[in-house]
């Protein structure tokens, strides 16, 4: 079940990546299409241009719907195996855990609003799990794990900072626990 679990999630991410590609070259079209129509042109020639632009921001913008939620769909189903599959999940991380580390960090990282506060929300109910205690203690034992979560409580979004204040509650309780025998 597990090896269907991971070609399935291997799946999702070859999609969300040729969504990517496909998006990354939209926008490349789009910037050749500008940049080699700036000459001057007849007022016919300019509306056609500009409903092929209109055209192509609407098709941008749809494939920005389309990977927004193909990226909502992924955190989802990261969610789902990661919370409802807890001592599978704990067992993957512990075997993959800095590949795990490394990825879920640059969740937190993300420019995505939406994808950094579920992220720290995700990353608290994780460690949070009786059976990733281990986990915990060394992604809390790491010095720029923590670095990462200092530079959220710095964010200019209200809602990350306080998401991030509530996870590194919960680090410096574990922390203080442990150098103190509690």
């Amino acid at each position: 079940q597990t090896n269907e679990q991971s070609k399935n999630i291997d799946n999702f991410e070859a999609q969300v990546a040729a969504l990517l590609s496909e998006k990354n070259n939209l926008a490349s079209r789009l910037e050749t299409v500008i940049s080699e129509k700036k000459v001057e042109i007849s007022k016919k020639d300019a509306l056609q241009i500009a409903l092929a632009q209109a055209r192509d921001e609407i098709s941008l913008e749809a494939e920005k719907a389309r990977l927004a939620a193909a990226e909502a769909d992924a955190f989802e189903l990261l969610k789902v195996l990661l919370m409802g599959h807890g001592v599978l999940a704990a067992k993957f991380i512990q075997n993959n855990y800095a590949a795990f580390v490394c990825h879920f960090n640059l969740l937190l990282q993300s420019n995505n609003y939406v994808t950094c506060r579920e992220s720290i929300r995700l990353l608290g109910e994780l460690l949070l799990q009786r059976e990733n205690f281990s986990i915990m203690m060394s992604y809390i034992s790491d010095r720029e794990n923590l670095k990462i979560l200092m530079n959220l409580l710095r964010c200019k979004r209200k809602r990350i900072q306080i998401e991030a204040f509530h996870l590194f509650k919960v680090v410096l309780q574990v922390q203080l626990m442990s150098h103190h025998g509690g």
